[in-house]
């Protein structure tokens, strides 16, 4: 799928939420289908979810987090189907805590439909920290960690986002600069 120029397309969000206490993964991992368990590898339990469709990384300290999903409703509804499913599972009353969902991250995509001269966009962002590659630019902002990644191609990614506005804060800023560089 191709944005329009002002189009940003989420492609990716991590949320993250609570549970009301611990959860014994180990014995999870036996009885939740499409689970992936390795603590020396990895400490949490993977479950990869149908509907809606995601990935769900629970750790044994109650934390659980969504990742996979490209719209805040459906990742926030994986983690209260996965804590219904833990919840039949165990035969326990573990919950989400109320009010406890957190976006930790999301990626958007977007695409800017002109030829960029490179050199002369380096020169554009000089007040911003960035990074020319061969093929790319990256632009960090620091204080509020989103990373802005420019192809030639005029393919860009948003990452590090915690809200959409944030994200199309971000974006609009640096789209006036691709278009005072466009050839």
């Amino acid at each position: 799928m191709q944005a329009n120029d002002n189009e940003l397309i989420m492609i990716n969000i991590v949320v993250s939420a609570k549970m009301n206490g611990p959860i014994d993964i180990d014995s999870l991992a036996t009885s939740w289908i499409n689970t992936d368990f390795n603590p020396e590898i990895f400490p949490g339990l993977i479950h990869k979810m149908k509907t809606p469709k995601a990935t769900v990384i629970l750790f044994q300290s109650g934390k659980i987090t969504s990742v996979g999903s490209n719209n805040i409703k459906d990742a926030e509804l994986s983690i209260r189907n996965a804590a219904e499913e833990i919840k039949w599972l165990t035969d326990s009353d573990t919950s989400i805590c109320s009010n406890d969902m957190k976006i930790e991250n999301i990626v958007f995509s977007t695409h800017v439909n002109c030829d960029m001269d490179f050199d002369k966009l380096k020169e554009e962002l000089l007040d911003l920290e960035c990074e020319l590659k061969k093929n790319w630019i990256i632009i960090r902002n620091k204080p509020t960690r989103v990373i802005i990644n420019i192809f030639r191609s005029g393919k860009i990614s948003i990452m590090g986002a915690k809200s959409v506005q944030e994200a199309q804060e971000h974006w609009l800023k640096i789209k006036k600069r691709i278009i005072r560089c466009s050839i």
